[in-house]
């Protein structure tokens, strides 16, 4: 996992669909996220050898996919009993403060810069998968795929006008309390740029098993 420093950081978009703005002040405290979306082998090896993925042939180290925010929450909860470690989806918050790189100065499209090709899998350039974890450019942080190959959950309910409601200055906000549909981040291989951007805000039901959505994991950290 990659140590993410704490710290303040303008979250949303100037210019993004309307439940991306309005821009805002965001701080944080220190957190680990992975540096890899989940991999199949890693969910068959804590979930005693099963793989729900739509591609599953000869790729273990693509990202698990077709598994919903409830069954990515069953593997933290057997990953946190065997470890003794208390991990967790990100929130929304986390999510793109980690896939920015931490710095408002360097304000990219894409997590890693503004060339989404050599950065991610996406529509143009996927032929229709996913592929190994790890082969495109990181982000200022080290992180791999947070912009295409898979979608990924984020701990948040989805509520179309919250950053509306949000104070500016917030200390690791987690969205509203209730709601229908769990955020969804950072577009997939069958997503075109603007779903891929790092702003660009999805959601889907707890519920549903996609081949275009995974995860990747978070934990706490001492500032």
């Amino acid at each position: 996992m990659v140590l993410i420093r704490g710290g303040e950081f303008k979250m949303g978009d100037k210019m993004g669909y309307n439940d991306a703005m309005p821009e805002h002040t965001v701080k944080l405290n220190s957190f680990y996220i992975s540096k890899t979306e989940v991999t199949q082998e890693e969910w068959a090896t804590i979930m005693g050898g099963d793989n729900p993925s739509n591609f599953s042939v000869d790729c273990k180290y693509c990202p698990v996919d077709n598994v919903s925010w409830d069954d990515a929450n069953k593997f933290i909860s057997i990953l946190d009993s065997m470890t003794k470690e208390d991990y967790s989806l990100p929130t929304e918050a986390q999510w793109e403060y980690a896939a920015e790189g931490t710095d408002d100065r360097l304000r990219f499209h894409f997590s890693g810069g503004n060339k989404l090709a050599i950065l991610g899998w996406y529509r143009d350039n996927s032929n229709n998968q996913t592929h190994p974890v790890g082969q495109k450019a990181t982000n200022a942080n080290g992180i791999y795929d947070m912009s295409g190959n898979v979608a990924e959950w984020c701990l948040d309910w989805y509520g179309e006008n919250y950053y509306n409601k949000i104070q500016n200055g917030n200390t690791d906000p987690r969205g509203p309390a209730t709601g229908t549909f769990k955020v969804v981040r950072g577009g997939s291989w069958d997503s075109n740029e603007t779903f891929c951007k790092t702003t660009t805000r999805s959601r889907d039901l707890p519920n549903q098993k996609k081949p275009s959505i995974g995860f990747r994991l978070v934990k706490k950290a001492q500032d």
